[in-house]
């Protein structure tokens, strides 16, 4: 069982669900204002995210933490009260730097074993199980 968590953070390739709080967020993407970046937020904003942080709203793309705080202060969150979802180390990096909970999740490219340098709460197969479902 997890932590009751206010915040899910996930990537393009985690899915839209809400976490428990109704809050959802996608960070991340390649270069600002590229035509698939584009796609892929309308994308996301039309499955109910309530924020994306693109390039275009941060300095520093991840590890730097800048996102993930960002996040913060815009739902007015603790640090204690977020849990970050990814599926890279660049995630688990910026989930570290920004001092909030990470659980990674082994639908990428990553393999699980690469997570265990840093800290988690979890290494899962998939998203199933973790967030409610739909409806």
């Amino acid at each position: 069982t997890f932590p009751s968590k206010a915040m899910s953070c996930a990537t393009s390739s985690a899915s839209s669900r809400r976490a428990a709080s109704g809050r959802s967020l996608a960070s991340g993407g390649p270069a600002s204002g590229d035509r698939p970046t584009l796609d892929l937020e309308r994308d996301l904003a039309s499955k109910g995210f309530d924020l994306i942080i693109g390039c275009e709203e941060v300095k520093e793309p991840k590890p730097a933490p800048e996102g993930i705080l960002l996040a913060c202060r815009t739902f007015g969150l603790a640090k204690a009260d977020v849990l970050y979802l990814g599926d890279s180390i660049v995630d688990a990096g910026a989930a570290r730097n920004a001092g909030v909970d990470f659980a990674a999740v082994t639908t990428g490219v990553t393999p699980a074993e690469a997570f265990a340098p840093y800290p988690h709460i979890a290494i899962l197969k998939s998203l199933s199980g973790l967030l409610p479902a739909e409806g």
